[in-house]
């Protein structure tokens, strides 16, 4: 049981955010917040206590909370104590009096990358909602980046096959899959905790990158380049039909 030794705890916002960690640091073990403790939080968030944190510290904690292999309770004891809407507050957060969490798919993930995870826990957000979130706690640009698009992309990339080659060529292009390689890796390996098969992807994304271009017309070598893929693309959906 996570339990609050002393009154001094309503001292320090800050240790509301960390026993929602802790509750998601030792949840493998059956830990839970005391009835009392979680009342006191009630009541810092109530108070207005909990306006009083930075946004650095709300970002470290989410941080840490995120590298554990179960994160759904942070979110789950923030939410049950209000405080969710505080330190998250363009988010469409409410506090729950049941005991469901509605976070559990973030347990267990086949990863440990907390900027893989953060997308994962925002991928049904806006991309304006995102951006006013990271903003507000300040993340660094990777998480941001990563969020967005994966936002923007997901749908896209669970039917990339029904979609015409223009809408994959510019999926590829925006989500900067040829230059970025290492960012587009992580955006795959988000998609596929999302349930999206990236195996064609990856195969197209490698089509596209061995281009040869000795034998394209040089004096419009930007269009003619952008041809070749669209018919590359157009070939590989076709052969896979």
């Amino acid at each position: 049981m996570l339990r609050h030794v002393s009154d001094a705890f309503s001292e320090d916002p800050v240790r509301v955010l960390r026993v929602a960690r802790f509750a998601a640091r030792f949840k493998v073990f059956g830990f839970k917040v005391a009835h009392s403790t979680h009342q006191l939080m009630k009541d810092m968030v109530a108070s207005g206590e909990v306006d009083a944190l930075t946004p650095e510290r709300v970002f470290k904690e989410l941080e840490k909370a995120l590298s554990y292999e179960t994160p759904s309770s942070f979110f789950k004891v923030l939410s049950a104590c209000g405080a969710d809407a505080r330190v998250f507050p363009m988010l469409s957060n409410s506090a729950h009096t049941t005991h469901d969490n509605e976070f559990e798919f973030l347990d267990y993930l086949d990863t440990s990358n907390p900027a893989i995870k953060f997308a994962v826990w925002l991928h049904n957000e806006s991309v304006g909602t995102i951006e006013q979130l990271c903003q507000y706690i300040k993340c660094p640009k990777e998480y941001t980046h990563l969020a967005i698009l994966t936002s923007q992309w997901r749908v896209v990339a669970h039917q990339l096959e029904q979609e015409n080659a223009e809408v994959v060529l510019d999926f590829f292009r925006r989500t900067d899959a040829l230059r970025r390689k290492w960012r587009f890796e992580q955006l795959l390996a988000v998609f596929v905790l999302l349930g999206v098969e990236v195996g064609p992807i990856k195969q197209l994304r490698d089509h596209l990158n061995d281009i040869d271009i000795t034998n394209l017309n040089k004096s419009n070598i930007a269009e003619e380049i952008h041809n070749k893929k669209l018919l590359i693309i157009e070939l590989f959906y076709n052969s896979t039909k």
